[in-house]
């Protein structure tokens, strides 16, 4: 039921074109939690950019120790909502480093999101980027870093519900765009 992946080397994910197309474990799949211990190797997202990243059974993604990359392209890499790479479900980031943005949102069958990032860092370099664009669920920043061009985004779209987002002792800046915290709807 418990997965654990040690990394030896850098680890390319080929993201789907449609939402929930390219979970990394499916939703019939009895594996609860999947540690993903980077051991300061790159997970890098490539292909259509739209299938969240996450398990779709309901369990927990855990990535430790190694820097995740977003090398995927969607279809529509112009619109906000798939310029990001997507992660969904219950996850856990520990000492992560992201270059380029994430968006935080539902499963595709609704379970809202529920992620922890602690010690991690957030790097943008596109002007219309966020560090993080939060649009679904719980989600908490501890010791964290924002730079580049812009922090953190709240807003709910497309029946998205955010219920709590807690920031603790986290650093932002240099930022060249944005202020750190941007809220929307």
């Amino acid at each position: 039921k418990e997965l654990v992946i040690d990394l030896t080397a850098d680890v390319m994910w080929e993201t789907g074109g449609a939402h929930g197309s390219t979970p990394l474990i499916p939703a019939d799949a009895v594996t609860e939690k999947v540690t993903i211990n980077g051991n300061g190797h790159k997970f890098i997202a490539t292909g259509a950019g739209v299938g969240p990243i996450g398990l779709a059974n309901g369990g927990k993604l855990i990535f430790k120790d190694l820097t995740i990359v977003d090398n995927s392209v969607s279809y529509d890499e112009a619109a906000w909502e798939f310029t990001y790479l997507e992660l969904a479900g219950a996850l856990e980031f520990e000492n992560v480093t992201f270059k380029g943005g994430i968006t935080l949102q539902a499963e595709s069958d609704g379970t809202q999101l529920n992620a922890t990032f602690k010690n991690c860092t957030f790097i943008t370099e596109e002007d219309s980027v966020y560090g993080v664009w939060v649009s679904d669920g719980t989600s908490s920043f501890t010791n964290c870093r924002f730079q580049g061009t812009r922090g953190l985004k709240m807003h709910e779209q497309y029946g998205s519900e955010i219920a709590e987002v807690m920031i603790d002792a986290c650093e932002f800046g240099p930022l060249s765009k944005k202020p750190g915290v941007a809220i929307g709807t």
